[in-house]
């Protein structure tokens, strides 16, 4: 095992959990937690194939953790993967489908995210996600 195998070995869980973190609806309603957690050169490029910038992203989410019916929906995530690209800089892949109130998952994707590591720890500075088969159909099975 490499030195960067041993370094992703205690990365992964860590930028795991803050990906997730951004999935949920207290992170969303948090502005200093939103602004530790994105870089300042941020850059998005949707599941619609639109481009945000930080400042756009924040108010999106903002607005979508502040209403009174939180619109963020539940998101589940699987098979993550990084890749150390330089010393401080992560690359991590992963899949992921919204759930709705009936516990039905769509709007399946996989996500890529660049995380950059500076003086305020762990920030995403590019994140993209992409649309895909649902899970059901890649895996040639039923849903989960």
């Amino acid at each position: 095992m490499t030195q960067a195998d041993t370094e992703l070995t205690h990365l992964l869980p860590q930028l795991q959990a803050l990906e997730c973190e951004l999935h949920l609806d207290k992170t969303a309603a948090d502005l200093p937690r939103l602004q530790a957690l994105l870089h300042p050169d941020f850059r998005e490029i949707g599941y619609s194939g639109r481009s945000y910038q930080r400042e756009e992203m924040l108010a999106l989410l903002i607005a979508a953790g502040a209403a009174p019916a939180p619109s963020l929906h539940q998101v589940q995530a699987r098979n993550f993967q990084a890749q150390l690209l330089v010393p401080g800089l992560v690359l991590l892949n992963y899949e992921s489908a919204h759930c709705d109130a009936q516990g039905r998952l769509h709007r399946h994707s996989r996500r890529s995210s660049l995380w950059r590591l500076g003086t305020q720890g762990w920030q995403m500075q590019f994140h993209q996600g992409t649309p895909c088969a649902d899970w059901a159909a890649a895996n040639g099975s039923p849903a989960e």
